[in-house]
């Protein structure tokens, strides 16, 4: 296998991961929690913030996640690239995107209200979305953000811009500090051979090691995987440190996360899945795309979440990939539900009602 490095890919998905780890404190935390010490991961995002502050609050349409754990810059401008666009991916490349300011409010307008009808040559677009915004169950903040977006868009994605190119020289600097840890990985005995097995962790492309594969490593967000291709890999972006979250999930001992599970299950497609491949026994990404009308990278998307939590399993037959419910991880789940509902105080931080998710797991495991 032919390796080919990419620099600016893992750079710009570290310069959007120092705004997520902002915007989104808490989720990175705990994440960063299941693989390290609570302290010594709060220390960590905390120097990241504090090395790129300030961040304005009036970015946070653009970088707060939604309920599927995404926000509208990853999802629209780095998340939608082919390969190609990925390896010849630049800063320039990538805010010359913002270009159409168009194109740019009916995305964002897209990614927040999906149903909406963005009727083209609306007069008056805070009027239109007014209601629209005011009946959302967004909480006061995201519906202020909103509001002034659509008042005056340019203002914002100028203010936008400025940001970006302002934590992108900061990020240069960084890089210039700490780039030789990138080398250091690179510089791992068998490098290719370790590369791959960190790609194929969870099994997903045993039989379809590619001729040739692209790939970039980021330095900020050092625990990341995140493989691009739907049964082969054609482009690979990885953490640094990424062979330390690996381990922590392998390791027998693992518990699965509560809020993690109920994650998954408050999101409808994903919940669908479940449900299909629990009443098929094992469902091929194709069969799950074309009963739940999803885009092969969405359910891609979806399916690389549960994989992650090792709520499924994955067999690879020729070109196709087949998913089935991991008994075991239904079972710690379910143990670990159970304790949070016997404490009163805890069950009651869940993001979804503790009794809905402990029902949920009685019924796929069944």
């Amino acid at each position: 296998m032919e390796l080919k490095y990419f620099h600016d890919p893992g750079f710009i998905y570290d310069l959007i991961f120092s705004y997520n780890v902002h915007f989104n404190f808490e989720r990175f935390l705990e994440s960063y929690s299941r693989v390290t010490d609570k302290e010594k991961a709060e220390k960590y995002l905390k120097d990241i913030e504090e090395r790129f502050a300030p961040f304005s609050e009036n970015l946070r349409i653009f970088f707060n996640n939604n309920g599927a754990g995404r926000n509208f810059i990853s999802l629209c401008y780095f998340s939608g690239l082919d390969s190609d666009k990925l390896c010849n991916l630049s800063f320039r490349s990538f805010i010359s995107q913002f270009d159409d300011r168009e194109e740019f409010v009916k995305k964002l307008i897209g990614f927040y209200f999906p149903d909406y009808d963005f009727a083209a040559g609306t007069p008056n677009l805070a009027s239109a979305l007014s209601e629209v915004i005011d009946s959302s169950k967004y909480d006061p903040e995201i519906k202020c953000d909103l509001y002034s977006f659509i008042v005056d868009p340019e203002k914002k994605i100028r203010e936008l811009i400025y940001s970006l190119i302002e934590k992108e020289r900061v990020l240069k600097e960084y890089y210039k500090e700490e780039y030789s840890k990138i080398l250091e990985f690179q510089n791992t005995n068998q490098f290719p051979e370790t590369l791959w097995s960190i790609i194929n962790h969870n099994g997903r492309y045993e039989s379809m090691m590619p001729v040739v594969l692209p790939y970039s490593v980021t330095l900020l967000h050092y625990y990341d995987i995140w493989v691009r291709g739907e049964e082969n890999v054609d482009f690979a972006l990885v953490g640094y440190r990424c062979k330390e979250w690996i381990a922590k999930m392998n390791n027998s001992d693992f518990i699965p996360d509560a809020r993690t599970f109920g994650e998954i299950i408050s999101e409808p497609n994903r919940l669908g899945m479940i449900e299909m491949i629990k009443e098929k026994g094992e469902v091929a990404q194709k069969e799950l795309e074309k009963k739940l009308n999803l885009t092969s990278p969405t359910a891609y998307y979806h399916l690389s979440m549960m994989q992650r939590s090792k709520m499924l399993k994955v067999r690879n037959k020729g070109k196709f990939v087949f998913y089935s419910l991991n008994r075991e991880y239904f079972e710690k789940i379910m143990t670990v539900i159970k304790d949070i509902w016997d404490d009163q105080d805890g069950w009651l931080d869940l993001e979804v009602e503790t009794e809905h998710e402990y029902n949920c797991i009685q019924n796929h495991i069944r």
